[in-house]
């Protein structure tokens, strides 16, 4: 097992899973750390389905282990990893860490990530619902600015920034005047990206009301021209 380690911490992968291995077979008193180790190393090595499936002998196989909650995130990184067709095999198994363990340290970062799971697939909703709940369900200034920061791109992309300025003011305080006027901007900058012309177009006209004098007065008349243009 010490050989495993010490491969593992010099990041000499295919050794590491060798000598892993070894202290598997040999069912000694942590198999399910060596599994756990295995796992993470096929994660190292860009082999995410190998990673699930150590992950899941620990959950499947080890119930009584310490390893089995970290493990059950593990499961749901590498689903999430692999591609975006494997995203809702990640959330079932994010989900059920949060069901099963509701009360355990990983829960926040199962949501954390299921919230950004959601913004990838343009789920706006729903990772704004998961992100406020890291913010008010627990108690952790880091994973706030986190999902504070997130959110920022999820009310901009929704094109509501107005959310993002009113939950700051409660949270932290306001908003400087440049921030708001570059969240509005590119609130509605991202419409027009997205092809959604009428979207865009009003988008623009609330940018205008809101700064008369914008920062981004050149770049905004155009691509309200260019909105309208498209809608004929």
């Amino acid at each position: 097992m010490r050989i495993g380690d010490a491969y593992f911490v010099r990041k000499n992968d295919e050794q590491a899973i060798l000598f892993y291995a070894k202290a598997i077979a040999e069912k000694g008193g942590q198999v399910d750390y060596a599994k756990f180790q295995t796992g993470l190393t096929y994660g190292f090595m860009g082999d995410y389905k190998q990673k699930a499936s150590s992950m899941l002998d620990i959950v499947n196989n080890h119930s009584k282990s310490t390893f089995v909650v970290p493990a059950l995130y593990e499961v749901g990184e590498a689903y999430r990893l692999m591609d975006d067709n494997h995203y809702d095999q990640a959330l079932k198994y994010f989900n059920q860490l949060i069901i099963d363990y509701p009360k355990h340290p990983k829960v926040i970062d199962a949501i954390f990530q299921i919230a950004s799971l959601h913004f990838i697939q343009e789920n706006y909703p729903q990772a704004e619902k998961q992100y406020l709940r890291v913010i008010n369900e627990f108690d952790n200034a880091q994973k706030e600015k986190e999902a504070l920061a997130r959110l920022k791109d999820v009310y901009t992309a929704m094109g509501e920034p107005e959310k993002y300025f009113a939950l700051v003011q409660q949270l932290h305080g306001t908003v400087d005047e440049f921030e708001r006027d570059t969240l509005y901007y590119y609130a509605a900058f991202e419409k027009f990206q997205d092809s959604l012309f009428q979207q865009a177009a009003d988008a623009f006209d609330k940018y205008f009301k809101q700064f008369p004098n914008p920062t981004f007065v050149l770049e905004a008349n155009y691509y309200k021209g260019q909105s309208h243009y498209k809608l004929g």
